[in-house]
């Protein structure tokens, strides 16, 4: 949240749903990330693939190396 207050073009927010429970990641994710920050340029480091169709470009990571990249319909 602290972040949201900032008011920057860019945010890189690195496994930030991890630490909360599914209806805590749920709020943040509609009403923080796809809300607050819909119109800034959003860097989303996530395990929680529940989010991944909301992204408009996903990068798929495999021992660090860039294995896959495009939309949610692409990639699915």
């Amino acid at each position: 949240a602290r972040a949201v207050y900032q008011d920057k073009p860019i945010y890189l927010l690195d496994d930030c749903l991890s630490a909360v429970d599914a209806h805590v990641g749920q709020n943040i994710m509609e009403h923080c990330i796809a809300g607050k920050l819909a119109k800034k340029t959003r860097i989303l480091v996530t395990h929680q693939l529940q989010f991944v169709h909301q992204a408009d470009l996903i990068v798929v990571l495999k021992n660090g190396e860039i294995t896959e990249v495009g939309s949610y319909q692409e990639l699915m």
